[in-house]
């Protein structure tokens, strides 16, 4: 007779796929939080109103309210890897972008409020993807 496996809080992380979307999730959040916190101190050092540096997270947030259903749809269609992989390239342009206008010291607050839109939408692309996947990557008994 065999015994039945325990399940603790950790078994989840067995799952070398979990682990790695799990790592991917947290890179990417954290990485949005830096350039928020960035994007605001930049803002606040220049001078700009207390409403404009608190626009910032609400930048971050709202493509989480725009996107939901159709990077949903997306991601169904176009195939969760494809649209990680997307992800992962236009928040590295992005990236890269803002670091060159920032050093060229062109950028305004438009640019970089746009920036943080379109990392806001990386990382919804991402949050949908993840909530997505979950269900295949571990089995309801380790949840």
């Amino acid at each position: 007779m065999t015994r039945p496996q325990t399940v603790t809080l950790l078994t989840p992380l067995r799952v070398v796929r979990l682990r790695r979307m799990l790592g991917f999730e947290l890179g990417a959040a954290i990485g949005i939080w830096i350039l928020v916190l960035a994007v605001q101190w930049t803002l606040t050092q220049s001078g700009e109103s207390a409403f404009t540096v608190s626009a910032v997270q609400f930048a971050a947030s709202l493509p989480f309210f725009l996107l939901s259903l159709p990077l949903g749809a997306i991601a169904e269609h176009a195939g969760h890897r494809t649209l990680l992989a997307g992800t992962a390239i236009g928040l590295v342009i992005t990236s890269a972008v803002l670091t060159a206008l920032q050093v060229l010291e062109l950028a305004t607050m438009p640019v970089l409020m746009a920036a943080v839109f379109l990392s806001g939408c990386g990382l919804a692309a991402v949050a949908i993807v993840w909530q997505s996947l979950l269900p295949t990557l571990a089995t309801r008994e380790m949840m």
